[in-house]
């Protein structure tokens, strides 16, 4: 009878646990501004990986719970097969220490982080008719250890962004060195402070830069990027000066 009351207490528990761990909301307050784009942390990863193993491993001890009460003989509840009995009570009594070490570790401060930046973000482009040699002399350039400063301008409508789209795909498909791959759209009037927001939202980073001034984005801009290899696509540019200015190779489309 002691064995049969044992078992039957450690399903219980057992039950109790397992569904309050699968009901459990994991409840954060993460710091992040970048809400949207989120990624669940390695150790939150790791805990709902454990509550997936064991939610298979009792479903496994739930399926076989008849069978075992059937071995138990209604005469002072003495199982007929004590030693299949008395192993799956251990089974049972196995998991229950574990789930019950489970329940605790499901308590996580934060449960998201932010998500690393897509290396490039693609563009939807009509078929590149006629660029071919471009996409080819552009591609060649930038992929060259020296002179990393590459200018296509032109007038509206002559197909630059599409060529710099092109490129920023390719830059997505084919490999290459490349941490990252902004693309940013310059006015005419080329404020850098533009150029500085759309990089700080490319890189998702906290809101707080909104406030800064030009030189701390800088700053900020040094500091995310750091010592990885990255790429900048400007497009709307109209004027070759620009690029001449800084002193790149220019070639008009």
């Amino acid at each position: 009878m002691a064995a049969h009351i044992s078992t039957t207490s450690y399903w219980s528990s057992l039950v109790a646990y397992y569904f309050l761990i699968k009901s459990i909301k994991i409840i954060g307050v993460p710091s992040f501004s970048c809400s949207l784009i989120k990624a669940r942390l390695v150790q939150v990863e790791g805990w709902l990986s454990r509550v997936a193993r064991i939610d298979s491993q009792v479903s496994g001890l739930l399926n076989d719970k008849p069978t075992e009460t059937k071995r138990l003989c209604v005469f002072r509840y003495c199982s007929t097969k004590c030693i299949s009995s008395c192993e799956y009570g251990k089974k049972v009594s196995k998991k229950l220490e574990e789930v019950n070490e489970l329940y605790p570790e499901g308590v996580f401060k934060d449960v998201a982080g932010k998500r690393p930046a897509e290396k490039v973000e693609t563009k939807r482009i009509q078929t590149t008719v006629g660029l071919d040699s471009m996409v080819g002399k552009a591609w060649n350039s930038i992929m060259k250890p020296e002179g990393r400063t590459l200018g296509i301008y032109g007038m509206g409508g002559v197909g630059k962004t599409t060529l710099l789209a092109t490129i920023n795909n390719k830059l997505d498909k084919e490999a290459n060195e490349f941490a990252v791959v902004i693309w940013v759209v310059v006015s005419q009037d080329l404020q850098y402070r533009g150029i500085q927001d759309q990089i700080l939202g490319r890189l998702c980073v906290d809101k707080d830069w909104e406030k800064e001034t030009e030189k701390e984005k800088a700053s900020s801009i040094a500091n995310i990027l750091g010592r990885k290899k990255f790429i900048v696509l400007l497009d709307d540019l109209w004027s070759e000066e620009v690029c001449r200015m800084k002193r790149g190779n220019c070639f008009e489309v």
